[in-house]
């Protein structure tokens, strides 16, 4: 191999470690935000099962 080749070989390593790690980011993101999205009916759901444990 050459030292073109080499470097050719590298710099397409790079490119796809960058894009891995991209497209990693991109799928945490989209965890995070589809766990946001499933918190906040969940919270309700609960505060209000622990009201209606409690009666005087």
């Amino acid at each position: 191999m050459t030292c073109h080749e080499k470097w050719i070989h590298e710099r397409n390593l790079d490119e796809i470690v960058d894009r891995l790690s991209q497209l990693l980011v991109s799928i945490l993101l989209l965890s995070v935000q589809q766990i946001n999205e499933q918190y906040l009916p969940l919270k309700k759901q609960l505060e209000s099962k622990q009201t209606e444990d409690i009666r005087f």
